[in-house]
Formats: C-alpha cells, sequence, structure tokens
C-alpha cells in the first residue's frame, strides 16, 4: 500500500510553532490527568487571538485559558531573553499579506515522499526538521 508523506517547517517565532506548541501543551495537559483521552485539538494563532476547537473525550478538565496563557508567557520571555525584543509579527499574529511569502518574511519547506510502508517511515521528517 502506498502512503502519502508530508512535512513542514517554518521559522521560529511563527504563529504555525506557536499554535503546534498550544495544542501539545493542551493534549499533554488532558493526558496527565486521564492517560485513556482522546484529543483532537487544532489550534488558529492571529492577530492578538488564539482560537482552539476540535473533539475531545476526556474524564479530564483542565483549564485550556490558563494553560494558553502560561505557554504563551513562557514563550515571550524566551523571545525577549533571546532576541532582546518580541517581534511585531510574534505579538500581532500575522496580519499583512505579503507579496512574496517564500522570502524573509516567511521561510516555508515542504517535503512530500511516496512510499511503500517501512520502519523508517516515521522518522523521515526529523531528517528533515528546522529548528
Amino acid at each position: 500500500m502506498n502512503y502519502l508523506f508530508t512535512t513542514e517547517s517554518v521559522s521560529e517565532g511563527h504563529p504555525d510553532k506557536i499554535a503546534d506548541q498550544i495544542s501539545d501543551a493542551i493534549l499533554d495537559n488532558y493526558l496527565a490527568f486521564d492517560l485513556h483521552s482522546k484529543v483532537a485539538c487544532e489550534t488558529f494563532v492571529t492577530s492578538g487571538q488564539v482560537i482552539i476547537g476540535g473533539e475531545v473525550h476526556s474524564r479530564a478538565r483542565p483549564d485550556h485559558h490558563k494553560i494558553i496563557r502560561n505557554l504563551i508567557k513562557v514563550m515571550r520571555n524566551y523571545f525577549f531573553a533571546a532576541y532582546g525584543h518580541v517581534g511585531r509579527n510574534y505579538q500581532q499574529g500575522v496580519t499583512k499579506t505579503f507579496t512574496d511569502i517564500s522570502g524573509n518574511k516567511e521561510q516555508r519547506k515542504v517535503d512530500l515522499f511516496t512510499w511503500e510502508k517501512t520502519d523508517v517511515a516515521n522518522d523521515l521528517s526529523k531528517l528533515f526538521k528546522i529548528k
């Protein structure tokens, strides 16, 4: 059976990375209190807003607002310590449309692979991971 495998990388501080970390934090919190949780969580970050949605089946009832606020506070402190400032796009989300999205404003890499199922398939994205 053939599979299509995709992987995407964006630069540090990009809203997609922030959204992924929020989704991961929410999932981790559910699993910390209920190992049998089933969580499908998507996060959208833009213009000073964080929108989460999805489906959850769990006995756990984490405080989503608290998780998101704490994570954003940690990330904000990290960017300030690492770079001496917090970039405009990090604070406000991506609100402008850039004419050349493949340039310096947004660096994106997408890799597509088709293969027959192998043991190595799950590790391929690690080979192409960009910080």
